[in-house]
């Protein structure tokens, strides 16, 4: 997080990470953390990989999949970070892996997410020095409704997988 503050990258905690944080807050319970997801808002897959490559971090260990623009960091205390730039899929039938491009923003990565609670985001102001929630889907909402609602009409369609993450 030091690095991406210092260099003003934008930077959004996503998926569930978020959302058991948001129960957690909820429903006052503990939240168990194994894996955090980061959204970096930058056009460059590779400049960045790189320069968390060249960061002195011990014991590390950066698995890259360009073709998702994703790539990971797994520590030794078995946390695992994954980052992703901003993503749009695209699906030539059902159940295919996705062709995976460059989305302008969170909000158009947020549209290819699964369900509403899912497209909540923990993000800094760096004017304020703040983390704030970020729900333009009423994730929040849908969490305290105790309701799964998809973001698109082909959800289940592209990802048949997803309808055993719903149950």
């Amino acid at each position: 997080l030091e690095f991406l503050l210092k260099n003003n990258y934008r930077f959004y905690f996503v998926g569930g990470f978020v959302r058991d944080a948001v129960v957690s807050i909820l429903y006052n319970t503990k939240l168990k953390v194994q894996d955090i997801d980061i959204v970096v808002e930058t056009k460059d897959y590779y400049s960045l990989v790189d320069k968390f490559r060249n960061l002195d971090l011990k014991k590390i260990e950066i698995k890259q999949n360009p073709q998702f623009l994703t790539f990971s960091i797994q520590f030794p205390s078995n946390i695992r970070i994954d980052f992703s730039l901003p993503r749009k899929e695209k699906y030539e039938f059902s159940g295919a892996l996705p062709k995976v491009e460059l989305a302008e923003d969170i909000i158009e990565d947020f549209l290819r997410r699964d369900f509403s609670i899912n497209a909540i985001a923990l993000r800094y102001s760096p004017e304020d020095k703040r983390y704030s929630f970020f729900d333009p889907y009423s994730g929040i909402k849908d969490l305290i409704d105790k309701r799964i609602r998809v973001l698109h009409y082909k959800s289940f369609i592209d990802d048949p997988t997803r309808i055993l993450r719903a149950i």
